[in-house]
């Protein structure tokens, strides 16, 4: 596992439910897929890339939601 100390800043961030909150895993009837990008103060040089992939879906048999989410923040 490796891990940053750079945590990642959406401007937009309802856009990305399941960073905001997890606790919004199967809130929606159909299956969810988000992808986000964002390259932060791409005009200073040295900036930071945000990739971010989530996916969740509710379960019926389970009354509730399973998902599974990736993010990479890396210097550009």
């Amino acid at each position: 596992m490796l891990t940053n100390g750079q945590d990642a800043n959406y401007s937009q961030f309802y856009a990305n439910p399941l960073y905001l909150n997890p606790g919004f895993t199967g809130t929606s009837a159909a299956p969810r897929l988000v992808v986000n990008y964002r390259n932060q103060w791409p005009q200073k040089g040295n900036t930071y890339v945000n990739y971010s992939l989530s996916c969740d879906q509710y379960f019926k048999k389970m009354k509730g939601g399973d998902w599974v989410r990736s993010f990479k923040t890396a210097p550009n």
